[in-house]
């Protein structure tokens, strides 16, 4: 999909971890606080259900949905200032 932007055919709307590797010729924007949120889940088998790993990390995720509501991380990287990214432009760490 990212390649079809870059190559001017049009745009998209993509999850934030899609963007990551996006080419420095795409312009990156945020959708601002009301953007769509996606809910996600956990699979495993009934044997690795009962590992006490396991059990501890369904415990974590359950807990930070509790901290943060469903569907709405605290802060993570879009929620903070609307960040656009420019043609040629290369993302910040820090």
């Amino acid at each position: 999909m990212l390649a079809l932007v870059a190559q001017g055919r049009g745009m998209a709307v993509m999850p934030e971890l899609s963007l990551r590797d996006a080419p420095p010729t795409v312009e990156i924007a945020d959708l601002g606080p009301g953007r769509p949120t996606r809910t996600i889940g956990y699979v495993t088998t009934p044997e690795l259900a009962r590992t006490a790993a396991v059990r501890a990390l369904i415990r974590e995720l359950r807990a930070e949905r509790v901290r943060t509501g469903p569907g709405r991380p605290e802060q993570g990287p879009t929620e903070q200032a609307e960040k656009v990214r420019q043609p040629g432009q290369r993302e910040q760490t820090g």
